[in-house]
């Protein structure tokens, strides 16, 4: 009787407030609507690039003759792979701010500013190649010079020879999602960041196979010649480049130059732990993946971060605002299916390759829990790096992503085992 009393007052007070209950569920709905049309545009972006990180570890497994013939190549792969993710993701983020801004036409066109970006990522990668390959000799403590020209001319064809698939695809996500009414800042990062990752390995194996057959002379004369061009680069840039062009590269290469020593490292974390994961090998099939996901999700913030920072939609303040929390709240529910993935997938993985492995449901809930925690880290470091930088006078779509991406190798590779190994659950 009482619960027939509730239910015929809750009755009465809906069709005596049914206007209002009307517009309540409407506003709700609209709400509803928008999070779930912006949702799926990350979402799948995002399971792109988790599919496009499982063939990341089969690439290691074809190119095992090469590394045993070569195992420095080991040292500057994680920097080469996500440096192509930074140079471009940062291209990617710059076109996506100057078309919703309306500097830039999404076609391809002699426009300065359009020029002006692709002369930029000529620059950064040919800079980064040698400045990659030169660090991560010195890190490997080779014994004769020719270590040294070897990595680096390996480094400097891996970019070169990436540059024009690159450069097309960046331009085509950009272009092609803004014409279709799509926001380019969604597709781009997590897109790029998969074909970054899936195109380098092959290319630096290739570009090694090429090194290592050279003779010694030509490599010589190879160096120098990249040497002279790079020195007519940063000339051209220093004396006859734009005042935007300048400010492409001052923000960036700083910024490329760091992220680079932190991908070293990273790979030094991982090594350092490699004699405990012996026993549960397996989780090496995710590290790849987890890794990039991370990056792929820091991204994308960092992106529409930046975005509605150019165009005034939200204000360069410490808190953020009900816009960005709304964001955030679309990567923490695109984590509850992105990492439980990956974690099924390296169980799997593990089992058809006769790999140990912890069990499944082990598995799946360290890489949820690792997950929380990094897309924690993620959400408040994209955020904070790009008011701060914004707030400097210096471009956010220039410096957020590089230097997200760095810090998610770093820390990534650290939650990511300090889970598996240490917690016990």
């Amino acid at each position: 009787l009482l619960l027939n009393i509730q239910y015929q007052g809750s009755i009465s007070y809906f069709k005596a407030d049914g206007g209002n209950m009307k517009t309540i569920l409407a506003k709700y709905y609209g709400l509803v609507k928008s999070f779930i049309h912006g949702l799926w545009e990350e979402l799948l972006a995002l399971l792109s690039t988790t599919i496009g990180s499982f063939v990341s570890g089969a690439i290691y497994g074809l190119g095992v003759d090469i590394v045993v013939a070569k195992p420095s190549v080991l040292i500057i792969a994680p920097a080469l792979m996500d440096m192509r993710g930074n140079i471009y993701s940062s291209l990617a983020s710059r076109l996506g701010s100057l078309l919703h801004l309306g500097h830039l036409e999404p076609k391809i066109s002699r426009d300065p500013i359009l020029i002006d970006n692709i002369k930029s990522t000529l620059s950064q990668t040919i800079i980064m190649g040698a400045y990659l390959g030169l660090i991560g000799s010195l890190f490997y403590l080779p014994k004769d010079i020719a270590e040294i020209v070897d990595l680096i001319l390996a480094s400097i064809f891996t970019g070169l020879l990436a540059m024009p698939l690159m450069m097309l695809i960046t331009f085509t996500i950009a272009f092609l999602t803004f014409g279709k009414g799509l926001d380019p800042d969604s597709f781009s990062v997590p897109i790029i960041t998969f074909t970054g990752d899936a195109i380098s390995l092959p290319l630096l194996f290739i570009s090694t196979l090429i090194v290592i057959n050279l003779a010694y002379e030509p490599k010589l004369l190879l160096l120098f010649f990249s040497i002279a061009s790079l020195a007519l680069l940063v000339s051209y840039i220093v004396s006859r480049g734009s005042k935007y062009l300048k400010k492409v590269i001052y923000e960036t290469m700083p910024i490329f130059a760091l992220c680079g020593l932190l991908d070293v490292i990273a790979g030094l974390t991982l090594m350092i732990n490699i004699q405990s994961m012996v026993r549960t090998i397996g989780i090496l099939t995710m590290v790849p993946c987890f890794l990039e996901d991370c990056g792929a999700i820091g991204g994308v913030l960092a992106a529409k971060i930046s975005t509605k920072l150019h165009l005034g939609i939200i204000e360069p303040q410490v808190v953020p605002s009900k816009n960005v929390l709304k964001d955030f709240s679309k990567m923490f529910f695109i984590t509850l299916i992105i990492f439980p993935t990956i974690g099924a997938y390296g169980y799997v993985i593990s089992s058809i390759l006769g790999l140990t492995m912890f069990p499944l449901i082990r598995t799946v809930l360290t890489v949820l829990i690792a997950g929380f925690i990094m897309v924690f880290i993620v959400s408040l470091l994209a955020y904070l790096i790009s008011i701060m930088s914004f707030r400097k006078g210096i471009d956010p779509d220039n410096v957020t992503i590089p230097i997200l991406t760095s810090i998610v190798d770093v820390v990534g590779v650290t939650v990511f085992v300090f889970m598996f190994l240490f917690i016990k659950f």
